[in-house]
């Protein structure tokens, strides 16, 4: 599986100024290191000025488990994080 760093440049380059992406992602033990990754790409996006977090919500029941090890304190599902972007206009680098 690709990690989120193969993907954030075209992404961002698709979206229209102040347009909005949703992206989710699973909160499993067998995704945390994706959701780590995809959670340090869109902290310096944001740090960049080129993304602002409109929402990032965690949900208990987000899909369901595929076996008991996965599931959330043995509900049958997983949890799983909704966020919202909205991209903002990146200034000009100052040459320098």
């Amino acid at each position: 599986m690709a990690g989120p760093r193969s993907w954030k440049t075209p992404k961002c380059q698709a979206l229209s100024t102040w347009g909005f992406l949703c992206l989710t992602t699973r909160s499993n033990p067998s995704n945390l290191r994706y959701k780590a990754e995809l959670e340090a790409v869109l902290a310096g996006l944001e740090r960049r000025g080129a993304w602002q977090k409109v929402l990032a919500q965690e949900v208990e029941r987000w899909e369901r488990a595929t076996s008991e090890e996965e599931s959330t304190q043995g509900t049958g599902y997983i949890s799983g994080v909704v966020y919202v972007y909205q991209k903002c206009p990146v200034p000009p680098l100052e040459e320098g």
